[in-house]
């Protein structure tokens, strides 16, 4: 502030408003200080002779309070980290299983398989040359607690969608009721997948780990079993057969590709050739894919199009 144009009895008083303003946020500071380094050195039976900052530093140094401290921060550390890893954690299998058996609803629909393939577009009929006018009409709608992230999918005249809540519903699609729901506990990512009346269900987002495949009885509602990874099954698990051979080809971020027998749920062969989040395709014998970084490394994974045999 320019105080040159003021007289010397109104700088006067100025200064003697200036000089507490200034005053009051520091002794505010040293009295803290102060009562840190009492309460610190209560902790440690130490009596201060005197107080202040001074103190605090010499009580800070003390051999034994630098050893607390450094306990302290590793059990503080080690809590943050132990917490961060349970978070990540997909849902206990147990509970998976009990929820499949309390809430299951047996179906009597037949249920188509349902593969990743391209979109079906049908033409209606119309005059050539003539633009059709049409008129949008929603046939139904039902909420979802928490949205979904991948495209529904069709069988059985029903409408299958993963939802971030940890379920994976199934609406009638003629009237959008749901019929019932399975619980994996986890954000359901990927696309859904159906195959000889099983639905498959991946999970997972990118900080999940030890995430698994999930198959689901579509006749009885009960859980049929479930194949573990290290990483997360955001890509759609792809069926194939070769050579009369059917394999679940299962991507799962860091943890590569494992090619699983859907029958048994055990890993006939895995390669990991750095991070996969994009679901493979198969073709001729040969599993094709594509392989990426992780959110933030730039360094540790590969990216390749690669291709590995049946």
């Amino acid at each position: 502030m320019d105080v040159s144009h003021l007289n010397p009895e109104t700088l006067v008083n100025y200064q003697s408003l200036i000089i507490p303003t200034v005053m009051i946020p520091l002794t505010a500071v040293m009295v803290a200080l102060s009562m840190l380094a009492s309460f610190i050195a209560g902790l440690f039976g130490i009596r201060l002779k005197s107080e202040g900052p001074r103190r605090l530093l010499e009580v800070l140094l003390k051999p034994k309070v630098l050893l607390s401290a450094l306990v302290l921060n590793i059990l503080v550390l080690g809590g943050i980290q132990l917490y961060t890893h349970i978070k990540n954690r997909p849902t206990m299998l147990w509970r998976i299983e009990k929820e499949a058996r309390d809430k299951a609803k047996p179906s009597d629909r037949s249920y188509e398989n349902y593969h990743s393939v391209p979109g079906e577009h049908s033409v209606g009929a119309g005059v050539a040359g003539q633009p059709r006018q049409q008129e949008f009409k929603a046939g139904w709608s039902q909420k979802l607690p928490k949205g979904s992230f991948r495209s529904p999918i069709f069988s059985g005249g029903s409408v299958f969608v993963g939802s971030f809540d940890g379920f994976v519903y199934e609406l009638d699609a003629e009237s959008g009721a749901i019929l019932r729901s399975f619980f994996v506990g986890t954000p359901v990512t990927p696309e859904l997948m159906i195959d000889d009346g099983v639905l498959y269900v991946g999970e997972g987002v990118h900080d999940t780990h030890s995430a698994r495949i999930y198959a689901f009885d579509l006749r009885t509602g009960r859980l049929k079993g479930a194949y573990s990874t290290k990483g997360h099954t955001e890509g759609q698990p792809v069926m194939a057969e070769h050579q009369w051979q059917k394999l679940m080809f299962v991507v799962a971020g860091s943890d590569g590709i494992h090619a699983v027998d859907p029958q048994t749920f055990k890993a006939k062969w895995t390669a990991n050739d750095g991070y996969i989040d994009s679901s493979v395709r198969v073709m001729n014998g040969r599993v094709f894919a594509g392989t990426g970084r992780e959110k933030g490394d730039t360094e540790k994974n590969r990216s390749y199009a690669v291709a590995y045999d049946f």
